[in-house]
């Protein structure tokens, strides 16, 4: 839910692999080495997306340009 995808449609893009040659589509299914590690990349841009979000919200929050604060910041 919190991707806005069906399980299946993630289960698909971690166990296949769409391969487009001279006009034709095919899916081919990966091998166990293969899933492992396009789950771990699939884990890598998660965590990566995640942090640099969580990052932009928390100097979104503590930018004195946004709250009012310009010219009111002390540093002791």
């Amino acid at each position: 839910k919190l991707l806005g995808v069906t399980k299946e449609n993630v289960e698909k893009a971690l166990c296949s692999r769409v391969i487009a040659a001279g006009g034709n589509v095919v899916d081919k299914h990966l091998n166990v080495a293969e899933a492992e590690y396009a789950r771990k990349a699939f884990a890598k841009a998660m965590y990566d997306r995640l942090f640099t979000w969580i990052v932009g919200r928390i100097n979104d929050a503590i930018d004195p340009r946004l709250s009012g604060m310009v010219g009111k910041n002390t540093v002791i």
